[in-house]
């Protein structure tokens, strides 16, 4: 028992043979089972071993809530484990926004700044205080990366980097055009991976791959193999090479959109 509500919400929810643990964030609570009849062997010194990750905020649903998204509860993290959250957040236009990390209720989690360094660096790791100043940083329209380290719950650790759908791995147009090597390597900038090359007219296959064939492997979908000169084509994770028709000699661009990275988009432009 305890005069403290937030000590006193502390519960154990019975499951069957099983249970679970319920306590809010910053709390620390004691559990006292009473005895009734002889006493029991107790708890195994590896009970919880195998157990699942618990999130540093528990069932608290974090956000990055600022401008872009009207302060609302849009751009939710997800936990992915060891203390670390993560959201993708697309900002919809270019130019400054301020934001924080926050609750629904702007009480059980309130991050902010430390004084003097409300300016956010992407790519720069920075420790936040609670309630503190609102973080700005200059986006440029695109989809960026929040991770939150929240190993320790009361200075949580804020990374931004703009969001590239495959990571570290480089993506490269492989087909007949070059020997389905490694020579043509697209280039990642604001949300597009793009190549230019020279062809000459004729029949072509090719794919959009990394050098494993593994990481990255993207060709045709259900709607064929054929690829229109000007036209979207949505890629699919199949074994079927992509076919194109070149009509005139020239320098064609290829654009990759993987704003959705299991089904990107090609469209392919004579320059």
């Amino acid at each position: 028992m305890s005069d403290d509500l937030r000590v006193a919400s502390a519960r154990f929810i019975s499951q069957g043979a099983d249970g679970s643990f319920v306590v809010p964030a910053y709390t620390m609570a004691v559990f006292v089972k009473a005895q009734n009849g002889a006493q029991g062997k107790g708890l195994k010194a590896d009970a919880t071993m195998g157990a699942a990750d618990i999130a540093p905020y528990g069932l608290t649903k974090v956000f990055v809530r600022g401008g872009m998204n009207g302060w609302g509860e849009v751009d939710a993290f997800s936990y992915v484990g060891a203390g670390v959250y993560q959201a993708k957040v697309t900002i919809g236009s270019s130019g400054s926004q301020e934001f924080k990390i926050a609750s629904g209720d702007w009480s059980t989690v309130d991050f902010g700044a430390k004084s003097g360094e409300q300016d956010v660096k992407f790519g720069i790791a920075q420790t936040l205080q609670r309630s503190g100043a609102n973080m700005k940083a200059n986006f440029v329209a695109g989809t960026y990366q929040f991770t939150l380290n929240a190993a320790v719950p009361t200075a949580p650790v804020l990374t931004v980097s703009e969001f590239v759908p495959y990571g570290a791995t480089k993506v490269f147009l492989r087909g007949s055009m070059n020997g389905w090597g490694e020579t043509s390597q697209f280039v990642y900038t604001a949300g597009l991976y793009q190549f230019s090359i020279a062809l000459t007219a004729g029949d072509y296959e090719f794919k959009v791959a990394s050098a494993d064939w593994s990481t990255v492997n993207y060709g045709a979908g259900s709607d064929g193999q054929a690829v229109t000169v000007g036209q979207n084509k949505t890629l699919a994770a199949t074994n079927d090479n992509l076919k194109m028709n070149i009509s005139a000699n020239g320098t064609y661009l290829f654009t990759v959109d993987a704003a959705t990275p299991t089904a990107p988009v090609l469209k392919v432009v004579k320059q």
